[in-house]
């Protein structure tokens, strides 16, 4: 088969429809509608990318023309960065619906997972985490904010701000803390997924100023013994320069402080 690309089965209808050429300037329609042919369908969404790109500071503000193989660059670099959100995002739905399965599901096999309070596997995490605010929360929100992507082809780091809220079974009725999630992401076989995190500890509603910030202190986990109060002060603790450990290239968590069980 050869020849001209056809028309796409849809026509783009109503109002002032506006195109434009291979360099993203505007053009109308006069009100007429714009079959929506593959050519015309490919300058669209280079069109889009070309806008979003430009919001994230990646090209200057004068018009723009990519070539294909930027197009196609920029098309994998959109479609890689919602499937780290969407990782990102899926673990927080997981953890509050007690969903094991989908939990392990942000996951590599062989991630270990470095919360401070735990440190562990995938599997032996979501273990914990699910029996823990199963006996201390009657209910809770993990809410995921401001999120940073270091993205360096199937590898990303990222930082991402939490809050947690849980309403708990016993004592005060609400607890409170809020910090970071920094995680290494990898594609394997197209799909990305945690391969370390990291859970830093940043604020907590405490009764007195701390002279320092201790992690052990605010964590909503209860009943501390003395190993996991060590467990948790000898971990990452927040830090205001580049000493963060959400600056470490690669992230890694250090085996030896995954416990014998």
């Amino acid at each position: 088969m050869g020849g001209k690309a056809g028309p796409v089965a849809c026509h783009a209808t109503g109002g002032d429809i506006a195109t434009g050429d291979s360099c993203g300037r505007r053009v109308s329609n006069g009100g007429r509608p714009w079959p929506l042919t593959v050519p015309r369908l490919r300058l669209r969404i280079k069109q889009t990318i070309v806008r979003w790109l430009r919001s994230i500071g990646q090209y200057p503000d004068e018009v723009v023309c990519m070539t294909p193989e930027e197009l196609e660059r920029a098309v994998v670099e959109l479609r890689d960065r919602q499937a780290i959100h969407d990782c990102l995002m899926t673990y927080s739905r997981a953890i509050d619906r007690l969903d094991r399965e989908l939990l392990l599901s942000v996951y590599h096999p062989d991630a270990i997972d470095d919360h401070g309070v735990f440190v562990g596997s995938a599997e032996e995490f979501a273990d914990w985490a699910i029996d823990m605010h199963t006996k201390t929360h009657l209910s809770h929100q993990h809410c995921v904010f401001n999120c940073t992507v270091d993205l360096r082809g199937d590898v990303a780091h990222t930082e991402s701000y939490y809050m947690f809220v849980g309403m708990n079974r016993a004592g005060e009725p609400l607890a409170m803390s809020g910090g970071r999630y920094v995680d290494r992401l990898e594609k394997r076989d197209g799909r990305w997924a945690i391969a370390a995190r990291v859970c830093v500890r940043d604020w907590a509603p405490l009764d007195e100023i701390p002279a320092s910030l201790d992690a052990s202190a605010m964590t909503v986990v209860k009943d501390l013994d003395d190993r996991t109060v060590q467990l948790m002060r000898s971990g990452a603790q927040p830090r205001r320069d580049r000493s963060d450990v959400s600056y470490r290239r690669p992230l890694t968590v250090d085996p030896t402080r995954v416990p014998p069980r």
